[in-house]
């Protein structure tokens, strides 16, 4: 067992040695050991010649920066001489001694001017106040802290500055300052002049210093006075910790230094003192030359060293190949002999090398190998070859019969067979195809982006798949669809491309066609008035056009993906989920309207037709169209209420006429009976009764003639915070004390036309309207304001045009109103108040004024809320007319005159007649025309003053009789009198605002100041 033992470890023992021999004796370390013996010397002597050259380069740069520094400094003690020359020469100036501030600054601008260095002169009084600079002062400055200043006071002589930037130039510089003594020795004022350190700059500009180089100056505080280049980045900034600028401030001495600058760049530094030592110096200066300029040189000569190895190693090379051709070109024969074979296709050729350097038994172990291999090989290549002969002609009888077009290229893209398909498409022929030649058939539009395709597909892999357009004849344009791939070797060997062709210009023109359809129906939806939509089966909004904003006011945003619900009035939900269930079963539900909720919270109504989208019998979705209704049943309700009103006008109208002539008698004959009773007859109280009940009734007469817009008008320009104001004492007794009245009045001048005593009847109505909506008191508002109502608010509202307006808004803090009760409140005769309260003429009468005048009006009201009353209307730009006021007086006016009174009513005829008489007149009366003319010719040219005459009379009118009258007695006045309505009275023709007229029912007196009033008048012409 020992035994065995040891002669295993000898094994091993000779293996580890026969290892060692031949790799000691392989060609691979002979020539290792032979560059080895070749480099390192030269290795070691290059490195030492770049340490040596280093430090000489580092030295040299020291020295250079150093002498540069100095010769900075040795400068600037030049320039301070020469500022205390200048001071001195100063200080013998009269201006000095004068201190006259004109003089003063004119010298020292000019001396300044010849002295461009200096960046101002000045002189400071002993208290340190500077009143004399060349530069001129922006303000009061005392200089009296500053250093230059203290020396001088101190010392009595030539005193130099710290440096640091002027407080008067706003420049870095370093202040010199001269006292002047008078004759007695004592201080009179103190000389300055401020040195620009600009002249650093140009010493750096001029040195030539190397590329990437730094002239810095720095004061005893490390901030930077002075920076070349770059001095806009630096001068100002202190930088105390700077590593060079610390290295500065620690010595206080000339000395060199090595380290990164404030831009981060490594430098070699040399500094010195500007002027002084130690703790005496007042600023230094460096110099900075980059450590990349300064070690160039020894960076040079170490890259020569470099190359002179490498020519050493080159000759090395050149010495070792010769060897190996001496000592191993015979062992190299036998495997160039078979390699030779190898290459002729001498399959069967081996080496015969067995022994010699382990390198050549083993490459000759590795010839005879590999052609063992091609051996092999070429056995089965010829195997292949036959196969793929059989499989191309396969493949080219399968092409040549195939519907679509097919193509081959080689590796780099050029075609190499096409089909007759693909020729065919093309229009090209075989020869014509190859390389590039396709490409000519390509459309020009598309050509460049077809080729850029098919090369980057080549040169960079991917998938290729293309559609584009093909001429293949001057008059023939397909639509082509191309696809490749690359072809493989069974070991992955790229060896082309294959691919086909397809004509896909029918497929195009359907989707072209197609796509205009759709585009054609799109531009139909984007454009409709009306809002189209889609719902899916969960009731969500699917799509919406751009009408659906226009009638809503919501974005399409806002309710796309959410359900419909929300928008429907609440009222109308459940005919909405009605018909929404109806279309998901496949009906087709008749048009129907609803209420939907718009942005600005109004209501708007629109008809809605629907009907289900379908795709093989099932239902998708709703398909719809809605249509704005709200203007069309605001217009319809318009009309109704425009159809009343017209009933009502067409009612007061017919028994105006009769009416008025009854009330006319009776006002008329209970006011005669008034004024001859006595005070305590016990009848007086019965006819006062009979007169309250007339005019009662001529007041509703009014209103209903209003309210027809049948009362005739008389329009004035009215300043409507005037007329409110007018009324508000009246307003405030008409309220009582439990209601606070508040008024607002900011129509600033605001003005409208229309009816002032319409306008008074509006504000009273509305007031007592208010009054009765507060039974237990509250606020009543009344306010104007100007505003200007645009085109979203006229569309909301058909009845009023955009533009300026004047608004009367009457507020109550009332009981309010339903919906239900808003929506009548303008119809005649509707009330809500009790019997006996009230005539439902009120607010119809205000509707009526206020359309008459042009304006608009509507409410805001909720129920136990209040009501908010609000009309508009149209403000006009002319002046205000004045109105004359309306006064009662006892008194009527006489006279002595001869009035003409035509009235075919015998009791108005007989009251009228027997009123003027009281007062003096002459009366003639005449129940028609004829029996006026009559009258007329037998009194005479000049005996009838005045015709008073009803406008509407059997036979002949009252502008028929005026017109006859006045041919036979021109100078004769007329006054129009009529119980008909305003258009009765125009129809006959008197229209005419300077023609005279008394409405029926007219009272006494009112009958007796017109009459006196139209008879003073100087001319009464009927138009």
């Amino acid at each position: 067992m020992n035994a065995n033992n040891e002669n295993t470890s000898a094994g091993h023992a000779g293996g580890a040695s026969r290892w060692r021999a031949s790799f000691f004796s392989s060609l691979r370390c002979r020539l290792l050991l032979l560059v080895l013996l070749a480099i390192i010397p030269a290795l070691g002597l290059s490195l030492y010649t770049a340490m040596e050259f280093h430090r000489d380069a580092a030295a040299d740069a020291h020295r250079d920066a150093l002498r540069l520094a100095r010769h900075a400094a040795a400068r600037q003690n030049d320039l301070i001489n020469e500022a205390h020359q200048l001071l001195v020469r100063l200080s013998k100036k009269p201006e000095v001694w004068n201190a006259g501030t004109t003089a003063c600054h004119a010298e020292l601008a000019g001396l300044l001017a010849h002295n461009p260095r200096y960046a101002n002169i000045g002189i400071v009084r002993p208290d340190g106040e500077l009143f004399c600079s060349a530069v001129p002062l922006g303000a009061r400055i005392n200089v009296a802290e500053r250093a230059f200043f203290q020396r001088a006071v101190e010392t009595r002589d030539f005193a130099i500055g710290e440096y640091r930037v002027g407080q008067v130039t706003g420049k870095p510089s370093v202040h010199f300052a001269y006292p002047v003594l008078d004759a007695a020795g004592k201080l009179h004022v103190i000389l300055f002049v401020a040195l620009d350190l600009d002249w650093l700059n140009q010493f750096a500009a001029h040195a030539e210093l190397p590329p990437g180089s730094t002239l810095t100056v720095i004061d005893r505080r490390g901030t930077i006075l002075v920076r070349q280049p770059d001095p806009e980045k630096w001068i100002g900034r202190a930088l105390p910790e700077s590593p060079m600028i610390k290295e500065v401030l620690q010595q206080r001495a000339e000395g060199v230094t090595e380290s990164a600058g404030s831009d981060g760049v490594r430098r070699l530094y040399a500094f010195t003192p500007l002027y002084g030592n130690g703790e005496s110096a007042g600023a230094y200066v460096c110099v900075g030359i980059p450590t990349s300029v300064a070690f160039a040189e020894a960076n040079r000569i170490v890259l020569r060293n470099l190359l002179l190895i490498a020519a050493v190693t080159i000759f090395m090379l050149v010495i070792t190949h010769a060897a190996v051709e001496t000592f191993i070109r015979r062992r190299l024969d036998p495997l160039l002999a078979a390699t030779q074979q190898l290459t002729r296709g001498e399959l069967a050729a081996r080496t015969g090398l067995t022994s010699g350097p382990v390198e050549f038994v083993q490459i000759a172990r590795a010839i005879d190998q590999m052609a063992e291999s091609l051996r092999q090989r070429e056995t089965e290549h010829r195997q292949t070859l036959q196969s793929l002969r059989e499989s191309e002609g396969l493949f080219r009888a399968l092409s040549a019969h195939s519907p679509l077009g097919v193509f081959m290229t080689d590796t780099e893209g050029h075609v190499t067979y096409l089909n007759a398909r693909s020729r065919q498409i093309f229009g090209i022929t075989l020869m014509e195809s190859m390389g590039e030649g396709w490409a000519k058939r390509v459309h020009a539009d598309d050509r460049q982006r077809v080729l850029s395709t098919w090369f980057s597909f080549v040169t960079e892999g991917g998938d290729y798949h293309l559609e584009y357009r093909v001429q293949s004849s001057p008059d023939q344009t397909h639509w082509v669809e191309t696809q490749a791939a690359p072809m493989r070797t069974e070991d992955g060997k790229l060896i082309g491309y294959v691919g086909t062709v397809t004509d896909v210009t029918e497929r195009k023109q359907a989707e072209e066609a197609l796509r205009q359809s759709e585009e054609r129906n799109r531009s139909i939806v984007e454009t409709a008035r009306d809002a189209i939509f889609t719902i899916s089966p969960d009731g969500v909004f699917t799509s919406l056009n751009p009408a659906f904003e226009t009638i809503t006011g919501w974005s399409q945003t806002e309710w796309i993906g959410k359900p419909f619900g929300p928008l429907v009035h609440r009222d109308d939900f459940p005919l909405a989920m009605e018909m929404f269930a109806r279309v998901m079963n496949g009906e087709k539900p008749p048009t129907f309207e609803l209420r939907v909720r718009a942005k600005n919270d109004q209501r708007v109504t629109v008809e809605l037709t629907v009907t289900p989208q379908m795709q093989d019998g099932k239902v998708l979705g709703v398909f719809g169209i809605a249509r704005d209704t709200t203007e069309r049943k605001q217009l319809e309700e318009q009309l109704r209420q425009a159809q009343k009103m017209e009933a009502v006008g067409r009612l007061a109208g017919g028994v105006a006429h009769d009416f008025n002539n009854v009330l006319t008698a009776i006002t008329g004959y209970s006011e005669l009976l008034l004024r001859r009773l006595p005070e305590d007859d016990p009848h007086r109280r019965s006819v006062e009764e009979i007169h309250k009940a007339g005019n009662r009734a001529a007041s509703l007469t009014r209103q209903l003639l209003t309210f027809s817009r049948k009362q005739v008008v008389q329009p004035k320009v009215l300043d409507l915070d005037s007329v409110v104001g007018d009324i508000e004492k009246m307003l405030r007794r008409l309220i009582g004390e439990d209601i606070e009245l508040q008024t607002a009045l900011r129509a600033e001048g605001g003005r409208v036309k229309a009816d002032p005593g319409q306008i008074e009847q509006v504000i009273m109505n509305l007031v007592v309207n208010a009054r009765d909506a507060m039974p237990a008191g509250g606020k009543l508002a009344i306010e104007t304001a100007n505003v200007t109502l645009d085109q979203e608010y006229a569309r909301r509202h058909t009845d009023v045009a955009p533009g300026d307006y004047v608004l009367l808004a009457v507020r109550d803090t009332g009981t309010g109103m339903t919906e239900q009760i808003k929506a009548h409140i303008f119809e005649p005769f509707f009330t809500t108040k009790g019997q006996g309260k009230g005539t439902g003429l009120g607010l119809a009468t205000c509707f009526a004024i206020v359309k008459q005048s042009g304006g608009h009006i509507v409410v805001d009201t909720e129920l136990g809320k209040g009501s908010a009353f609000k009309i508009y209307l149209p403000r006009v730009r002319a002046a205000v007319e004045p109105v004359t006021p309306v006064t009662e007086r006892d008194d009527m006016p006489r006279g002595t005159e001869t009035i003409l009174l035509v009235e075919d009513e015998s009791v108005v005829r007989e009251l009228s007649s027997s009123v003027l008489r009281e007062l003096g007149y002459t009366v003639l009366e005449a129940a028609n025309g004829d029996e006026a003319l009559r009258l007329a010719q037998q009194h005479g040219e000049h005996d009838v003053d005045l015709l008073l005459t009803d406008v509407v009379m059997p036979q002949m009118g009252g502008r028929e009789l005026a017109d006859k009258l006045r041919a036979i007695h021109p100078n004769t006045k007329v006054l129009f009198t009529s119980g008909y309505t305003e258009d009765a009275v125009q129809q006959r023709g008197i229209n005419d605002p300077t023609i005279e007229f008394l409405q029926k029912p007219y009272r006494p007196d009112s009958l007796a100041r017109k009459v006196r009033e139209v008879l003073s008048r100087r001319q009464n012409v009927p138009a």
